[in-house]
C-alpha cells in the first residue's frame, strides 16, 4: 500500500490522508499557550514536554520516532483472540504492516487537533483516536478513545491504557537514566498514576522537585480504572516488550489499587478498565488526560494552606482535572475549544484564490509563526537541539507575521527586544521566555552572527509602515550588558553576574537610549567591522549559521547589501520624524564621523572624547577598523550618560554618505561572470581572503544568499537584476526539489569557510532548496517588479510542498528539502512569516506607508479564480478587512492597474501612483470593530 496524497476536506485547513502510518518522519504538533508541547505521529509516538527539564515522555529526536516502542498505547484484550493494539504497536500488528490484508489507517487533522482511524476488518473493530492539547491554563494531553464493533458478533475485550512516564529532564536521557528512576515516588490515585521524583539531576544542580506528572482516565460511563500496572518492568514482564508485553498477552489483572504506592522505579501510566462487552454496531469510549503540574501550584489553587512544603505523594489530587477534563462531554466540550481558538487566531490571514488547496496550505503555513513562538527551536523530532527558547534573529522575523494575524500590544514586544541589543552593536545570544528577557552567557562560548544587526530595523520599519508610529523611534530602552564586549572579542573584568545585565553609566544609573539609537549603534558598528576588502566582516557567521569558520578573514558581501540598503531607508526615515534634532550618546557620536565639529545647537554639550568631526577614509579598511576599535574602548565598561543632539538633517546625510559608499564599492567590485558571460553578485570571501564565487576550478561557485539583497536593496541595476535571474535559473533552480537552491556545488570541505561543506551536497545549509532565502528571493523579485520570476519561486515551494508522494509531509512549508524531495524541520522555520509577509504586502499588495494603506497587487492571472477575483482577508489599523480584487478583464500581472475602490459599497477616494493606490489611515481607522469590511478593489487596463 502506499498512501495517497492528503486532501483538504473543509475551507479550514481540515485534512485527511490514507494510512500516514506507511510514511516514516511524519509528526504533528499539539500545543497551547500555557507550555504544553506535544508532538504525535500516526503510530501515536512522540513526546510530550513543558521544557527541557521536564519531560512527560521520553524525549525522542527524528529517527526514534520508527526505533522506539515507547508511545502512547491503548490495549484491548479480545476473549478468543488476544491482544490488540488500538495504535498499530503490537509485534504481529506491526508484522503485518504491508500484507495485502493489512489494517487500514485514515489521519483527520486540524489546528490543533489529530484524529487516527484504524480498522480491523478480520476483528471486526474500528478504532477512533483523537489527541488535543486545550487552550487553556493547564499544562495537559488529552485522549479519546472510541472502539466500534464493526462485526456481526459480540466481543468481550479488556481495555486498558498504557502510557509511559519519563518524568524528568532530557539530559538524563543517557545521564544517569537508571539513577534518576530511583528518585521517582508513584502514587496510584482514584483515576490515575501520578510521579514526582524527588529531586531533579540537571545542569542546575541536585533541586528539590515539585513537579507531578500523571496519567488519569474514565470511561464513557465516567467510570474510573479497576486498577494500575505503575511500574514499567512489571507491565513488560520477563522477556517482554511495550510492543509485546506480558501483563496484555496473558491478560493480567491489574498490579495496583488507589492509594498504592512504589518508589525508585521507570513508571507507567497503566490503567485497566472494566470488561467491556462490544455489541455489533456498538461504540464505548475513554478518555485520557496526561498532565504535568506544580504540586507547590495546585496546592495553592486548592487554598490548602499557606506555608506549604511539599511531601512526595500526599499533596497530589487528580481532582481538578478529572473535574474539568474526564468525561466524553468535557473532552468534547475542549475539542470544540481548541477548534474555536485556532480558527479565530488563523482567519485574521486567509486568502481565496484559484487554487483552493493553495488557501488550505496557507492556513498551515500561518500558523507556523505562532508554533515557533511556542516551542522556540526545540522540542520536535527534528530540532532535537537548545533547550528551549528562540535565537535573535527568530524574535525579529517572527514578528513580521504576528503584525500581520495578532498586531495587540506588539509596540510593547518589539520595544522589548531592543533590550537584548549591547552598546558595542552585538546582541545578547540567550533569551528568556519573558518577553524582553535576555540572559548573560555563564559559558563562556560567545559567537557574533553579524547578520543580526540587520534584522530589528526591517522589522521595525515594517511596524511604522503598518501603524504609522513614527514615534517608535523616539521611545527608550535599556542596552544589554554582560561580561562580553568589543563584538566578544574582549572580556570586561569588572563585569560580574551581581552587577545585572543593564547598561549602566559610570554614576551606576541603568542607561536608556532611543529605539533610532540602538538601531544607529547596530548598524554603525557593522559599517565600520569590516575585512580586507572593505566588506562587513563574516565574524562566526551570518544568517547560514553553516559559514562558522572563517572568524579571521571572512567577509559576508550578501549581508554587505543588506545593511547598505537599511542604512539608506534609515536615512530617509529619520526625516520623516517632527522633530529637527534627536539626543544620542555622545560616545557614539564619532561613528557619525561626516557629521562637522559641534556647533548649535549642540552649544556645551558634551563632544565625546577624541571627536574632532572628522571623517574617516571609507577606502581604508584598516582605517575603519581602527574607528571602531576606539569606539569599543569608550563603551568598554560603561556610558558617561551624557548626550548631544544631532541634527536630524545632518544624521541623514551621514547615514546617506555610508550606504551610497557601499552600495558603490559592491557595484564596482563584487559582480562577477561565468565564462558565458552570466553575472551576478559574489557573497562571501574566505578565510584565506579569497572570494568565493565565480569560475572555479571545480566548477563555478554561486549562492543564491548573495543575490538576495543586492536585488532587494536596489544594488542591483536593472540590467543587472536580469543578469542574476537567467545566472540562478541555469545554476540555482531544480523544479524536482521545490525551486532555488541555496547554492551551486562546490565539489569539495571548504574548512576555510564553514561546517556547512562537510555536509553532503543538497542537504541542508550545503546547497539544498532553503525555503527561508528562497522565499526572500522571490521577496526581492517582486520589490524589484519582476512578479512573475518571483510568483515561478514561491509556486515552487507550495508545488513540492503539497505533493505529498514528493515531500513526505503534512500541510505547510519545511525548513528545506533533501536532495529526495523531503520536507525536512517542518513547522519551526521563518521561511513561514516571510512567505506570508510577500504574500501578503507583495503579492495581494496590502501593505502600509507610514499608517496609510496601499494597495499594489502583483497577482498573476492564474491566481484568480473561475470568476476572476481574488481575495485576501487580513487586518490593518485595528479592522478586519475582505480586501478583494476583481479582474474583469482577465489581465495577467503588468496589464492592470488599479482603477476603483469600493469600501462596503461605496466609492474610495485614494490617490494612484504605478498603477496602485494610497488610502488614508483615517478612512479605515473609522470603521466600526469587530466586523470585516470588503474592499472592491477593480482592476483594468492602464
Amino acid at each position: 500500500m502506499q498512501p495517497e496524497n492528503w486532501q483538504f476536506i473543509d475551507k479550514d485547513g481540515t485534512f485527511r490522508l490514507q494510512n500516514p502510518h506507511l510514511t516514516n518522519y511524519l509528526y504533528y504538533p499539539l500545543v497551547n499557550e500555557a507550555g504544553m508541547m506535544s508532538v504525535v505521529t500516526p503510530t501515536l509516538h512522540g513526546a510530550l514536554t513543558t521544557g527541557h527539564n521536564t519531560y512527560f515522555s521520553e524525549p525522542l529526536s527524528i529517527e526514534s520516532l520508527h526505533n522506539s516502542r515507547s508511545a502512547r498505547n491503548f490495549w484491548v484484550h479480545i476473549v478468543g483472540h488476544g491482544p490488540w493494539s488500538l495504535t498499530g504497536n503490537s509485534a504481529p500488528q506491526i508484522e503485518k504492516r504491508f500484507n495485502e490484508d493489512a489494517e487500514q489507517t485514515e489521519l483527520t487533522a486540524g489546528l490543533l487537533w489529530h484524529t487516527l482511524q484504524r480498522e480491523n476488518s478480520h476483528l471486526g473493530l474500528k478504532a477512533e483516536i483523537t489527541n488535543i492539547v486545550p487552550p487553556t491554563n493547564d499544562q495537559v494531553e488529552l485522549m479519546r478513545v472510541t472502539l466500534t464493533n464493526t462485526g456481526a458478533q459480540p466481543l468481550e475485550l479488556t481495555p486498558t491504557a498504557a502510557i509511559p512516564i519519563f518524568g524528568r529532564s532530557a539530559d538524563n536521557l543517557r545521564d544517569h537514566r537508571h539513577v534518576t528512576s530511583l528518585l521517582h515516588r508513584i502514587t496510584c490515585t482514584q483515576h490515575g498514576v501520578l510521579v514526582r521524583p524527588t529531586l531533579s539531576f540537571d545542569e542546575r544542580g541536585h533541586l528539590p522537585n515539585t513537579i507531578t506528572y500523571a496519567v488519569l482516565g474514565c470511561d464513557d460511563r465516567e467510570n474510573p480504572p479497576l486498577g494500575f500496572t505503575p511500574v514499567l518492568e512489571d507491565f513488560l514482564g520477563e522477556g517482554g516488550s511495550l510492543d509485546w508485553p506480558r501483563a496484555i498477552v496473558e491478560n493480567h489483572p491489574p498490579a495496583a489499587r488507589p492509594r498504592d504506592s512504589v518508589d525508585g522505579y521507570e513508571a507507567l501510566g497503566g490503567l485497566q478498565f472494566p470488561k467491556v462487552i462490544l455489541l455489533p454496531g456498538e461504540s464505548r469510549s475513554w478518555v485520557l488526560v496526561m498532565a504535568v503540574f506544580d504540586a507547590y501550584e495546585q496546592a495553592r489553587n486548592e487554598k490548602k494552606q499557606q506555608k506549604i512544603r511539599v511531601h512526595p505523594r500526599s499533596s497530589a489530587s487528580d481532582t481538578p482535572y478529572i473535574e474539568k477534563y474526564g468525561s466524553v462531554t468535557q473532552f468534547e466540550y475542549w475539542l470544540s475549544q481548541t477548534k474555536k481558538f485556532w480558527a479565530k487566531k488563523l482567519d485574521t490571514l486567509k486568502v481565496e484564490t484559484g487554487d483552493p488547496r493553495f488557501d488550505g496550505w496557507l492556513r498551515w503555513v500561518a500558523i507556523q509563526p505562532t508554533l515557533r513562538r511556542l516551542y522556540g527551536n526545540s522540542f520536535m523530532p527534528y530540532h532535537d537541539y537548545g533547550r528551549g527558547g528562540r535565537g535573535w534573529r527568530d524574535l525579529w522575523q517572527d514578528i513580521l507575521a504576528l503584525l500581520l494575524m495578532e498586531p495587540d500590544d506588539l509596540d510593547k514586544i518589539l520595544l522589548g527586544n531592543f533590550a537584548g541589543v549591547r552598546i558595542d552593536g552585538s546582541n545578547a545570544t540567550i533569551i528568556g521566555n519573558a518577553p524582553g528577557e535576555f540572559k548573560a552567557d555563564r559559558n563562556n562560548i560567545p559567537r557574533v552572527w553579524m547578520d543580526h544587526g540587520a534584522w530589528p530595523f526591517l522589522t521595525t520599519k515594517l511596524y511604522i509602515d503598518h501603524t504609522g508610529d513614527i514615534g517608535f523611534l523616539l521611545r527608550e530602552k535599556t542596552y544589554f550588558k554582560d561580561q562580553f564586549t568589543h563584538w566578544t572579542k574582549s572580556i570586561d573584568e569588572s563585569w560580574t553576574p551581581e552587577s545585572g545585565t543593564q547598561l549602566r553609566t559610570k554614576a551606576g544609573a541603568v542607561y536608556h537610549g532611543t529605539v533610532l539609537e540602538h538601531l544607529l549603534v547596530q548598524h554603525l558598528t557593522a559599517f565600520f567591522n569590516v575585512g580586507d576588502h572593505n566588506n562587513l566582516r563574516l565574524e562566526d557567521a551570518d544568517w547560514n549559521d553553516g559559514l562558522d569558520m572563517a572568524h579571521e578573514k571572512g567577509e559576508s558581501v550578501a549581508f554587505t547589501a543588506l545593511y547598505a540598503s537599511n542604512l539608506r531607508e534609515l536615512s530617509e526615515l529619520v526625516l520623516k520624524l517632527d522633530e529637527e534634532y534627536v539626543s544620542i550618546a555622545v560616545e557614539i557620536l564619532p561613528l557619525l564621523d561626516s557629521l562637522n565639529p559641534p556647533s548649535p545647537p549642540f552649544g556645551d554639550a558634551p563632544r565625546g572624547e577624541g571627536w574632532d568631526g572628522g571623517g574617516v577614509d571609507y577606502a581604508n579598511p584598516a582605517a575603519k577598523r581602527a574607528h571602531l576599535t576606539a569606539y569599543f574602548e569608550r563603551v568598554n565598561e560603561s556610558v558617561s550618560g551624557e548626550r548631544a543632539e544631532v541634527s536630524l538633517t545632518d544624521l541623514a546625510s551621514d547615514l546617506r554618505a555610508k550606504a551610497d559608499h557601499l552600495y558603490a564599492h559592491l557595484q564596482e567590485n563584487e559582480w562577477v561572470q561565468d565564462k558565458a558571460g552570466r553575472g551576478w553578485f559574489n557573497g562571501y570571501y574566505d578565510n584565506d581572503g579569497q572570494r568565493l564565487e565565480g569560475e572555479h576550478s571545480l566548477g563555478v561557485r554561486m549562492t543564491l544568499t548573495g543575490q538576495v539583497f543586492a536585488l532587494m536593496g536596489g544594488i542591483a541595476s536593472i540590467e543587472q537584476a536580469h543578469a542574476i535571474i537567467q545566472a540562478a535559473d541555469h545554476y540555482l533552480y531544480n523544479p524536482k526539489i521545490g525551486g532555488y537552491l541555496l547554492n551551486t556545488d562546490f565539489g569539495e570541505v571548504l574548512l576555510n569557510l564553514g561546517r556547512a561543506f562537510g555536509f553532503a551536497y543538497g542537504h541542508k545549509e550545503n546547497g539544498a532548496m532553503f525555503s527561508h532565502m528562497a522565499v526572500m528571493y522571490a521577496n526581492a523579485l517582486y520589490q524589484r517588479g519582476f512578479a512573475a520570476e518571483g510568483f515561478r519561486a514561491l509556486d515552487a515551494i507550495y508545488q513540492h510542498s503539497a505533493d505529498f508522494e514528493k515531500s513526505r509531509m503534512y500541510p505547510g512549508i519545511p525548513e528545506y528539502f533533501s536532495d529526495r524531495g523531503r520536507g525536512m524541520y517542518p513547522y519551526l522555520t521563518g521561511s513561514a512569516s516571510w512567505y506570508l509577509l510577500t504574500l501578503v504586502t507583495q503579492v495581494f499588495g496590502v501593505r502600509g506607508e507610514l499608517g496609510d494603506l496601499v494597495l499594489a497587487p502583483m497577482l498573476c492571472r492564474a491566481q484568480f479564480d473561475a470568476q476572476m477575483r481574488a481575495t485576501i482577508h487580513t487586518l490593518f489599523a485595528g479592522r478586519r478587512l475582505n480586501v478583494c480584487y476583481k479582474n474583469p478583464g482577465e489581465l495577467d500581472v503588468g496589464e492592470y492597474k488599479v482603477e476603483n475602490v469600493l469600501l462596503n459599497g461605496q466609492k474610495l477616494t485614494f490617490t494612484s501612483e504605478d498603477g496602485s493606490v494610497k488610502i488614508a489611515r483615517a478612512a479605515i481607522a473609522r470603521l466600526p470593530e469587530g466586523s470585516e469590511h470588503l474592499l472592491e478593489v477593480v482592476l483594468t487596463n492602464p
